[in-house]
């Protein structure tokens, strides 16, 4: 059975429509075609090879919504292909066009900003206390505000020193090391203050709760990031604070260390993280990206 046949097969599993089922096979034959005119692999095709490929679409005057249909199918084909193989990567995971620039890393903070804003963060009551280890989960672990509403009391070792991230369909469960810093905080907020919390919650083993005992965290990451900008403009949110994480990784680990310790479930949602020079990043655009006209 060569490769078309398994992935249809593999389609037909995941219940796609007929009609649907044979534009994802068409396209993809046509993906095949491309990759053979090149010399390449299917397992050796990255981004930047898709966008040598949707340029040609381009030349064709293929429409927007073409390219798209075109990439979802590619994207189907890789998650077939990563069921028997973990190491294939995606190429285009992360490749949506709307007809606008892709998204690029900006307003990377400094990691060493970072680790003064967390220790320079004053605590005056139990909520200050709570804000503070969320913030040193954002900063030393990198986690998605999603996965901070996931965190139980379980996944904190403190005699290991270590945090279990539960993974979720859009990424990988991982373990990774406290900082020095965090476990006296997080310590002193599992024993003294989160007990109070639970008080006034049903759900005994989530780590973070609000201070009304919802396990919404998100007006208490709103007012903690409100006060943050007020003392330190540069600081937006947690998904800056993520961002500047992992780009500060890349510096330190090799990639697919850095895809483990952010939880991506492809190594290509890593790579974007690697250039994260705004002025580089602008070059790139302005030369590779397939619907800058």
């Amino acid at each position: 059975m060569n490769s078309l046949s398994k992935f249809r097969n593999y389609l037909q599993k995941k219940g796609f429509a007929p009609a649907t089922l044979r534009q994802h096979v068409n396209y993809t034959e046509m993906f095949f075609e491309w990759i053979n005119q090149e010399r390449l692999r299917v397992d050796q095709v990255r981004y930047n090879d898709l966008l040598v490929f949707i340029d040609q679409l381009k030349e064709k005057n293929c429409t927007t919504n073409y390219i798209n249909r075109v990439l979802l199918a590619i994207r189907h084909y890789y998650n077939h292909m990563a069921r028997d193989n973990r190491e294939i990567t995606n190429p285009a995971a992360n490749l949506y066009l709307k007809g606008s620039t892709r998204r690029i890393i900006h307003d990377v903070a400094s990691f060493a900003d970072l680790g003064r804003i967390y220790l320079n963060y004053r605590v005056k009551d139990r909520r200050d206390r709570r804000n503070k280890v969320i913030l040193g989960v954002l900063i030393y672990q990198g986690v998605t505000t999603e996965e901070l509403h996931k965190l139980e009391v379980g996944h904190v070792d403190l005699q290991e020193g270590t945090l279990y991230v539960p993974g979720s369909p859009r990424r990988n469960s991982r373990t990774l090391p406290l900082q020095s810093v965090q476990v006296l905080d997080l310590e002193r907020y599992i024993k003294r203050i989160r007990p109070q919390l639970v008080k006034k919650s049903r759900l005994t083993n989530r780590l973070f709760i609000s201070m009304e005992g919802s396990l919404n965290l998100k007006n208490s990451l709103h007012h903690m990031f409100r006060r943050l900008k007020r003392i330190y403009p540069e600081i937006k949110n947690a998904q800056q604070v993520r961002q500047s994480v992992i780009t500060h990784w890349l510096k330190t680990y090799n990639l697919r260390e850095v895809q483990y310790m952010a939880g991506h479930r492809w190594v290509s949602s890593t790579e974007r993280y690697q250039q994260n020079n705004l002025e580089d990043l602008q070059k790139e655009i302005n030369r590779y990206h397939p619907l800058k006209f």
